[in-house]
């Protein structure tokens, strides 16, 4: 014994200290190896994995049926929603259509649809439109009002500006007086005078849809008698923007005070209008206020 514990002290310091560490490593190691079975991770649960890929897809599934559905309760709330009145399919405007409940964007198509030259001779015509469906046709249908006149029951009154028909007649609203205005029905001495008063200050209508800028013209009074009208628009007074005045230019109602200024302050720097289309170089001036003066302007 006392032999054996001479050869150990016969080591080295360094070589004794290489001993100890190597014990502690190769405890470590026993160690590791008892501990590490007890936190290998536990087989994979397929199981549980197929039951979320199904309760994935059930969802899917779900979501898609919610989206058919609101598709269709979409179609539906938007047909259940529209407020049709008598009309007259070849002369609604497009502000009728809107006032009915379709989108700008449909009633826009409509008028492009009407412009290339188709019109609708039977009331299912209607029904040919793209963006008209079954219900919303459903809910219209009664209120679609198609006349065809014959040519050869038609006689003219020169002498009050009246085209007599046997069952309407046609009145030509820029040289019409308030009595031959007052023929048109739902139209009284009221409604009359308002038309030629709005008639005088535009300086004549160049389309009957104007009607519908009269003060308590309504879309049902004006779906009425729109198809016993007509416009000769070589009737309106002009403006000649080179030398009106600004009382004159703010006389008229698509004009206000400062765009009638604009105008004259545009000529007082030393232009000149070449044509009317030379409105456009004035800011104040925008498109849609440009498109509805220019009927009634003139250069010279």
């Amino acid at each position: 014994m006392a032999m054996e514990d001479k050869c150990f002290y016969s080591f080295t310091q360094s070589e004794r200290r290489g001993i100890a560490l190597l014990m502690i490593i190769l405890l470590i190691v026993v160690l590791l190896v008892a501990i590490l079975p007890l936190r290998r991770p536990s087989a994979t649960n397929y199981v549980a994995f197929a039951d979320s890929i199904a309760e994935y897809e059930q969802t899917l599934l779900a979501d898609t049926a919610n989206l058919q559905q609101n598709k269709v309760y979409s179609i539906h709330h938007s047909a259940k929603h529209l407020s049709p009145f008598p009309f007259n399919p070849n002369t609604l405007p497009i502000e009728g259509w809107i006032k009915m409940g379709f989108t700008p964007k449909q009633a826009k198509a409509l008028d492009n649809y009407r412009k290339a030259g188709a019109t609708f001779k039977t009331k299912e015509d209607v029904k040919k439109i793209f963006f008209i469906d079954e219900e919303e046709y459903a809910i219209i249908e009664p209120y679609i009002e198609i006349k065809s006149i014959s040519p050869n029951m038609t006689t003219v009154n020169n002498n009050r500006n009246v085209v007599s028909k046997q069952y309407s007649l046609i009145i030509e609203l820029n040289t019409a007086d308030t009595t031959d205005l007052k023929e048109l029905r739902g139209i009284g001495s009221v409604f009359a005078a308002r038309i030629v008063k709005y008639r005088n200050l535009l300086g004549g209508f160049y389309q009957k849809e104007q009607l519908l800028e009269v003060y308590g013209m309504s879309y049902e009074l004006y779906s009425k008698i729109s198809n016993h009208v007509i416009v000769d628009s070589a009737m309106i007074n002009t403006i000649n923007i080179n030398t009106a005045s600004l009382q004159q230019l703010n006389h008229h109602p698509y004009l206000d005070y400062y765009q009638a200024k604009a105008i004259t302050k545009y000529r007082d720097l030393g232009n000149a209008f070449d044509n009317v289309d030379d409105l456009k170089n004035i800011t104040l001036i925008d498109n849609d206020t440009f498109e509805k003066i220019k009927p009634y302007l003139s250069v010279r």
